[in-house]
């Protein structure tokens, strides 16, 4: 797992949160196989979005659809929210993608977590998303410290795995 500065610090203090319902749903609701073999989250993926996803823009129609808002509406507002929020992110990131573990792409599976930093943003919750390195995928996140207002961690399948 990769950090910038800020994700570092918000990192260094907290244990692994329990999950509230929404997120454990996710979780367990696992992932499917979309468009083109993409790897999306079930509770993500409708009918609705786009079927014709070419093999070049797999990892960009995962980055659009495997997005989640992870709240901290119940979480107390003092100075500690970043750093809990921060928490929350990677342990859902995390077991969201040991849930993947098998299905094919899923080796190339990544996830980028974003807990905004500035106060007056604080309240917002921290964004994960989940895309695989396959076909056109962001890659702005080579260099995380250009990051200044979040705390950004970008996940790969063997952090989640627990290998190094």
């Amino acid at each position: 797992m990769r950090t910038n500065a800020p994700m570092h610090d918000l990192l260094a203090a907290q244990a692994a949160p329990d999950l509230p319902g929404d997120l454990r749903e996710i979780v367990e609701a696992g992932w499917t196989t979309g468009p083109a073999g993409t790897l999306l989250l079930a509770v993500q993926y409708r009918d609705r979005w786009n079927p014709e996803v070419g093999e070049a823009d797999v990892g960009a129609y995962e980055y659009e659809i495997n997005d989640i808002h992870v709240s901290t509406a119940d979480l107390p507002v003092d100075e500690g929210l970043p750093a809990r929020a921060a928490a929350r992110g990677l342990t859902f990131a995390l077991r969201a993608m040991e849930r993947a573990a098998g299905l094919p792409g899923a080796d190339l599976l990544a996830a980028v977590v974003s807990t905004p930093i500035d106060e007056e943003f604080l309240e917002s919750g921290t964004t994960v998303k989940f895309f695989t390195r396959r076909g056109r995928h962001p890659d702005w996140f080579d260099d995380l410290e250009r990051f200044q207002l979040d705390g950004v961690a970008l996940v790969e399948m063997p952090d989640a795995l627990g290998r190094r």
